[in-house]
């Protein structure tokens, strides 16, 4: 569990500046870097925001804060045109209908105010007005049908960007290395593909539509008041200026403002997700209400950017509405005098506050419009920046057939993570058939060895081949497919015993199912389970022992077809007599497939063709268990101690 507050700390981004003046009120500001090397106490603050109350005495702090991005705005609309558009050009024939729509709706609505500015003549004349009410409703009509089919157009073209851009970002997260997935929290990562998806859509769907609908309407509207009122009603499009220069403004605060609140949204879940994932602990520990003070601040955190969004969009609506309700009253000193004075009808002044009314809903659809795409932008950026992600295993253009691969073959493979040096010089050949042992102490790199081998990790070019092809010129997700992976942790989904063994082939026989999981030694404590194979595991397999679960997940390596198996010490949960019985039948298991055994118990590996010892990222030893017994090295120094303990515990020893 990390400390309270450091996952908020970490995922939050400058946006808001310090004040330097020791009179300002508490005032919440994310961390531009916790893991700063600054041993203040301001920077080693484990909290993700600092409360201001006195001016600041960390120059650290201030560095970070003036090297601070000083808009993302730009970034934003960026990832907007170069993830969502091809998305939304997709949909352009639907939005075409959409926007045709919505234009005659808009003309028909610009007829209304003068059929009733017509009515009003014909009342004072004494006329009849049944035809021009039979138009009105007919009118209303026609906009009722024509407003429901372009709330088609518009949400469907929406609802499938939604779809097809939430596929996109979970195609790219399935394909991220380890070093890009390590940036992300996975409560980031559902925030991005839930609340950010979400928003994108409805800036693509009504925040278009929002923003087309106020824009035909403003033109039309404009164009028709001189027309009938002259230049004096004019006047009456005075605020329209003052209503755009208000809405860049805050359209600025609400960009700058929403995108805090998805990044405290993002903290949010990813503390929850920790939290849930370690229940169990929290509860025996006794120490729940500690460990739960990260939430606690993250809630507050999040409170905190969702007021100060909703301060501004407090005050968004109503100085729209305000404007609209000066440009009426502006209309009405306008025209109200040349009323009086004859030079205008009565029916003119109703046709005139008719159009002018006409622009409440666009001056309402302005700020909604500006709120959405604004929100949409953020959200976009968020979801661009994890497709962006560059891959360190592009797929070439024309990738090389790994068909027929019957060896896997590393060449003086050197591996760094990050300044640190994991495989030094390394060479190994695994060829199909031959069953290989790999031990060392940890930390010597043997899970990272099997990392690369399985292509979920990068190599440095001509360090690995799939029999003659080099790794780089083929599609990693084909040199995936030639190798199952059993790891050390396993991880389980909450399915039926017999989805999780057969998650690579739904359609696997229950024979090869069956076959599977007998070699690995759980067959039998699968049966006593109620239904069998078809038991629910329950979410991340928590029903079950750690042994257990390590043993279904060799099951699920041992059912796959592939000439390659790599497994990763997926006995260490497992005690050891029932270890011993998997390792007697682990050959005829693995059959003629390549498999690649890494254990600490080195009872495990002492039947393999081959052993290979790992230290420090080098290989050290090689040979057969006999041949590196003779050898007396660090492979029979670590076999004497584990021999002894293995005595003494049950008397199963290799002699």
């Amino acid at each position: 569990m990390r400390r309270p507050g450091e996952q908020l700390g970490r995922l939050m981004s400058p946006w808001a500046c310090p004040s330097r003046d020791a009179a300002t009120v508490l005032r919440p500001l994310p961390l531009a870097n916790p893991r700063s090397p600054c041993s203040s106490a301001l920077c080693s603050s484990p909290s993700p925001y600092l409360y201001w109350i006195s001016p600041p005495r960390c120059r650290c702090w201030l560095e970070m804060v003036d090297q601070a991005p000083s808009s993302p705005a730009p970034r934003a609309w960026s990832a907007l045109r170069r993830h969502v558009l091809p998305l939304l050009l997709r949909q352009r024939w639907r939005l075409l209908l959409g926007l045709a729509t919505l234009v005659v709706v808009d003309v028909a609505q610009l007829i209304s105010p003068r059929l009733m500015g017509q009515a009003v003549d014909a009342l004072a004349e004494g006329a009849e007005v049944w035809s021009i009410a039979l138009l009105v409703l007919g009118l209303g009509a026609l906009v009722a049908v024509l407003r429901w089919l372009w709330r088609i157009c518009f949400v469907g073209a929406s609802r499938r960007v939604r779809r097809d851009l939430r596929a996109r970002l979970f195609d790219r997260v399935l394909g991220l290395d380890g070093q890009a997935r390590s940036r992300y929290s996975s409560g980031d990562l559902i925030t991005r593909s839930t609340t950010d998806v979400e928003a994108v859509g409805m800036a693509c769907g009504f925040g278009i539509l929002a923003a087309a609908d106020a824009l035909v309407m403003i033109l039309l509207v404009a164009q028709r008041v001189p027309a009938v009122g002259g230049s004096a009603a004019a006047w009456a499009l005075l605020p329209l200026p003052l209503m755009a220069i208000w809405v860049l403004w805050a359209g600025r605060q609400v960009h700058r403002r929403f995108q805090a609140v998805q990044e405290g949204n993002s903290a949010l879940s990813e503390e929850a997700r920790e939290l849930l994932a370690a229940s169990r602990y929290v509860k025996g520990s006794g120490r729940g209400e500690d460990l739960s003070q990260g939430f606690v601040r993250a809630n507050a955190a999040q409170r905190a950017a969702a007021l100060d969004l909703a301060r501004i969009n407090a005050w968004f609506d109503p100085m729209i509405m305000a404007l609209a309700a000066i440009a009426q009253a502006i209309l009405l000193l306008a025209v109200g005098g040349r009323v009086i004075a004859g030079e205008l009808p009565v029916g003119a002044v109703v046709e005139l506050a008719g159009y002018v009314a006409l622009l409440t809903w666009p001056a309402m659809a302005i700020g909604w419009s500006v709120n959405l795409l604004q929100r949409g932008a953020v959200a976009g950026a968020r979801i661009g920046a994890v497709i962006d992600e560059p891959s360190s295993m592009p797929c070439p253009a024309q990738p090389a057939s790994l068909a027929g691969v019957s060896r896997l073959r590393v060449c003086q493979l050197d591996l760094h993570l990050g300044d640190e040096p994991v495989l030094r010089g390394l060479d190994l050949e695994l060829r199909v058939g031959e069953l290989v042992g790999l031990v060392g102490p940890s930390g010597a790199g043997k899970s990272t060895l099997l990392r690369c081998l399985a292509r979920l990790q990068a190599v440095p070019p001509g360090s690995l081949y799939y029999g003659a092809v080099a790794a780089e010129d083929a599609d990693p997700t084909e040199a995936r497919s030639l190798i199952a992976l059993a790891a050390q942790e396993p991880v389980l989904f909450a399915g039926s015993v017999r989805e999780n063994i057969c998650l690579a082939d739904a359609d696997c026989p229950q024979e090869r199912v069956v076959a599977a999981a007998r070699a690995a030694g759980i067959h039998e404590e699968i049966l006593s389970l109620p239904g069998g194979y078809e038991a629910p595991l329950g979410e991340r397999g928590l029903t079950l022992s750690g042994g257990q679960r390590a043993r279904i997940g060799l099951a699920r390596a041992l059912v796959c077809e592939v000439p390659f198996l790599l497994l990763d010490d997926c006995l260490a949960a497992v005690d050891g007599d029932r270890a011993a019985q998997v390792v007697a039948g682990l050959r005829q298991a693995v059959g003629s497939r390549g498999a690649l055994v890494v254990a600490h118990r080195l009872a495990t590996v002492a039947a393999c063709d081959r052993i290979l010892v790992l230290e420090g990222g080098r290989l050290s030893e090689s040979g057969s268990h006999e041949a590196l017994l003779r050898q007396g090295g660090h492979y029979a120094q670590i076999w004497a101690l584990q021999h002894g303990q293995s005595d003494a515990a049950s008397g199963a020893g290799h002699d």
